[in-house]
């Protein structure tokens, strides 16, 4: 028998289980993942600025880049050459570089993998892409987001080589694309999260970057606020609140950074 919208059973409820999967921690710091994005979505974010609810698809779409980062690493384990998965990128991480950075940086994150092979370790960054997208990394490159993410994961593990790992999500074909540390590249990262750091830190948010009819904007959680004359209002109208978290989340060493002028 067919179903209609109002008859379904299963769908509304594996919807909302997702809905209920992504309800993020209130954090006031830098994921890398977000460091190819525009500066102002990224201290939107960390600001608390209410983002537009994900359609179901586009729940569907971020749960199959979850199983293929799960894929993968059980493949590296079978393969004897997982370093580590999801290694933490924060203030408490082992490595005293990583955590140093972390806390001058206000990051907190984690890598997909670290591996080693034929006695070389390399950061592993994993992606997925529809045909279209992936052809056109096969012949262009990968996006320039994701090449700002791996390198700023090289720089806070100081692990210098790394592989960006995308799998074709119509056909399963595979595209790698290897890359060594760049220290310019990952200074120009470290400048741009430290101009973030000092608007988040003001209550106040870098300026537009993009056209509205931009690729940037089109898929942006905050399209709808971002350009209205009182968008600071509800900085203004929380600020006590965000104030409390940003000193909670925020190192004594990051104020000791910033106030060197560094």
């Amino acid at each position: 028998m067919l179903l209609l919208a109002v008859d379904l059973v299963l769908i509304p409820k594996i919807y909302s289980y997702l809905q209920k999967q992504r309800t993020n921690k209130i954090l006031t710091t830098i994921s890398p993942w977000q460091i190819g994005h525009c500066s102002r979505q990224i201290a939107m974010a960390m600001l608390q600025f209410p983002q537009e609810r994900l359609t179901p698809q586009q729940l569907l779409v971020f749960e199959h880049g979850n199983s293929m980062h799960d894929r993968y690493q059980s493949y590296f384990e079978k393969m004897g050459i997982l370093v580590a998965k999801e290694l933490p990128l924060n203030s408490k991480s082992e490595n005293k570089w990583t955590s140093h950075q972390c806390k001058i940086l206000r990051i907190r994150g984690r890598t997909d993998a670290v591996v080693k092979v034929d006695g070389v370790d390399y950061i592993i960054e994993l992606k997925s892409a529809k045909d279209k997208s992936f052809n056109n990394m096969k012949r262009y490159g990968p996006y320039e987001s994701y090449r700002d993410q791996l390198q700023l994961y090289m720089f806070l593990t100081q692990i210098k080589n790394g592989l960006i790992l995308v799998e074709n999500k119509d056909t399963q074909e595979l595209a790698e694309f290897d890359f060594d540390y760049n220290e310019d590249h990952s200074g120009r990262l470290v400048k741009k999260i430290n101009t973030i750091n000092d608007y988040v830190m003001n209550l106040s948010l870098p300026p537009i970057e993009f056209k509205a009819d931009s690729f940037e904007c089109t898929y942006c959680g905050f399209k709808s606020i971002c350009r209205q004359k009182d968008v600071e209002k509800y900085i203004k109208e929380n600020a006590v609140w965000l104030q409390v978290l940003l000193k909670a989340q925020t190192h004594p060493d990051y104020f000791k950074y910033r106030k060197e002028g560094a």
